[in-house]
């Protein structure tokens, strides 16, 4: 069904992307009262809270929500007269190996901020379960404009070109900052394989483990392309999959790194806040630029933050061309204190950006699995859990396409991006 209406999506963008805005309208805000399978006795958390930033003990005065988006980590507000935060949690029930680890989000962000990345001011993180039931994490909250999807549609088309250079402009401050030592040890050290190739085996299994949890085996055609992604990393580890391990060559790939995932100020383009640590890891930078690329492989979706703007008239909505995004980065990097090295390493790998893609894509895929096989278990974080999930076919189908277009390139017969 969902591959159908993308396919739909895909003949007629213009009239998708009319559909998605009527429905976004019908939704609810980002904000919502906690949901139905997610509450918990707030009175823990209030106590917990009290000494670390100063909320009321008794809950005089304080509300709390939930965002409603998001499919990973239930994520809630609490507020007070002169303060808010945000406590970011695991989901109930049995989790995938390695999956919801707030703890490792705590540390990119606690680590990262004082490097002049815009991470959330983290206060504290519980991992006693005795207040929530999971480990949580609290930050400080971020006011500004939230995007929910990659063409800004709630943004002034004239300042989107701006907002998109502000978000490349970010990815190049995290990818210049040197991982502090202590964030490298809390996460075991330098990685002892390369970025890309560990992706495809840690999404691999955590496909395989959604549909363990599904009752199903999985697809023959999954097993297939998890091969050849593989496949085509061993063939490229020089370019897109070296182990970087000396002090000065490590980096930080936020994995998630997307515009719907920052806080941009109200009376300006700047990124107030990088928000959703949990896929952060020492990896390629070049992940994250396709990452942010993604959308540009999709149509606009009718619903979930899974949406891009192939086929519309970018100009038209103030959506860059993919080269001078491209470039936007690279120019970016220029002014970054490590430069030389990132530029080096961009270059060399900027020709296999649709492998990147199709990586990317591949673990969207098996996230949204797992955000079905947790719907239907009745733990998923999101309200549109069920239809989000439902989409991991065609993303399959857009990670496959990539991966043509990927060998196509190598081939010669198709020019690699700029």
């Amino acid at each position: 069904m969902m591959k159908r209406v993308a396919q739909l999506c895909g003949a007629f963008p213009e009239s998708a992307l009319l559909l998605r805005r009527f429905l976004e309208k019908r939704a609810k805000g980002s904000e919502t009262k906690i949901r139905k399978g997610h509450e918990f006795d707030a009175a823990p958390l209030l106590a917990y809270l009290h000494p670390v930033v100063g909320s009321p003990a008794d809950g005089d005065g304080v509300t709390i929500g939930q965002f409603s988006h998001g499919q990973s980590n239930p994520t809630f507000t609490v507020r007070w007269d002169g303060g808010a935060v945000v406590v970011r949690k695991q989901p109930k029930g049995a989790l995938l190996r390695g999956a919801h680890d707030v703890g490792r989000e705590h540390a990119f962000a606690e680590h990262l901020r004082p490097s002049g990345v815009p991470a959330p001011r983290a206060r504290a993180l519980c991992e006693d379960r005795a207040v929530l039931g999971t480990d949580f994490w609290v930050y400080d909250y971020a006011a500004g404009r939230h995007f929910r999807d990659p063409y800004l549609e709630a943004a002034d088309a004239s300042e989107r070109p701006a907002i998109f250079a502000s978000a490349m402009g970010v990815a190049a401050k995290l990818h210049g900052a040197t991982p502090p030592a202590a964030l490298v040890e809390r996460l075991g050290g330098p990685p002892k394989a390369g970025y890309l190739g560990r992706q495809v085996k840690t999404w691999t299994r955590q496909y395989a483990g959604a549909d363990e949890k599904l009752g199903e085996a999985t697809s023959a055609a999954v097993s297939a392309h998890s091969d050849a992604l593989r496949a085509a990393c061993e063939a490229h580890a020089a370019d897109v999959d070296e182990t970087l391990v000396a002090p000065g060559e490590l980096f930080v790939a936020h994995g998630d790194l997307r515009t719907d995932n920052m806080i941009f100020a109200e009376d300006s383009a700047d990124v107030v806040a990088l928000l959703d640590w949990e896929l952060a890891a020492l990896g390629h930078p070049v992940g994250d630029v396709a990452y942010i690329a993604m959308p540009y492989a999709i149509p606009p979706l009718p619903v979930g933050p899974l949406t891009g703007f192939r086929g519309l008239d970018h100009g038209a909505h103030g959506v860059p061309k993919l080269a001078d995004l491209l470039d936007t980065y690279a120019r970016a990097i220029a002014d970054e204190a490590r430069a030389d090295v990132l530029s080096k390493l961009a270059t060399k790998a900027l020709p296999h950006l649709d492998l990147f893609t199709a990586v990317s894509y591949f673990r969207i895929a098996a996230i949204v699995r797992g955000v079905y096989a947790r719907a239907k278990a009745g733990t998923a974080s999101a309200a549109n859990a069920d239809a989000v999930g439902a989409l991991a076919d065609t993303l399959l189908d857009v990670s496959m396409a990539a991966a043509e277009t990927h060998a196509a390139v190598v081939a010669g017969t198709v020019e690699p991006p700029n």
